[in-house]
């Protein structure tokens, strides 16, 4: 049986004890109302999970499996263009403790060999997120390599 939502479940912990009181981790999609400063685990629109295994070199009945699981984090501001730096500067605050707390804990507790952020895409307040205010976010993935 494969260790990606039990990933899951040590990711979203993990990251709830790293964030500030005024930041809401979620599991999953967030839903329409989305707090000013979130972050999803698993919240994306596309793949939650990509996974692949294979057997493992050593050891008979053993799979290598490596996955990596899609979050986001993303900041939301009142006000105009004066408050774009302070939104991206939250955002720079929450992703720098989501990597520490993952690093500082590779194997989220347990549940795999390794885990670390491989893979982000920052984007910035547009035309369409400007009526709202400033919004920045990332949408990371966190890669997962575990023996089964």
């Amino acid at each position: 049986m494969t260790t990606a939502f039990a990933a899951v479940d040590a990711l979203v912990t993990l990251i709830e004890g790293a964030m500030p009181a005024d930041v809401t981790v979620v599991d999953g999609y967030p839903g329409p109302n989305v707090p000013d400063q979130i972050v999803a685990v698993g919240g994306t629109p596309g793949p939650i999970i990509t996974w692949h295994s294979a057997p493992a070199e050593l050891g008979s009945n053993r799979r290598e499996e490596n996955y990596t699981i899609a979050c986001v984090a993303s900041v939301a501001t009142g006000g105009e263009a004066d408050q774009e730096r302070a939104a991206r500067d939250a955002l720079a605050t929450i992703v720098a403790a989501i990597e520490a707390a993952i690093y500082a804990n590779p194997t989220l507790s347990g549940t795999v060999r390794y885990a670390q952020i491989v893979h982000g895409l920052f984007t910035g307040t547009n035309a369409t997120t400007a009526t709202r205010g400033r919004m920045w976010t990332l949408v990371f993935n966190v890669e997962c390599t575990a023996r089964v």
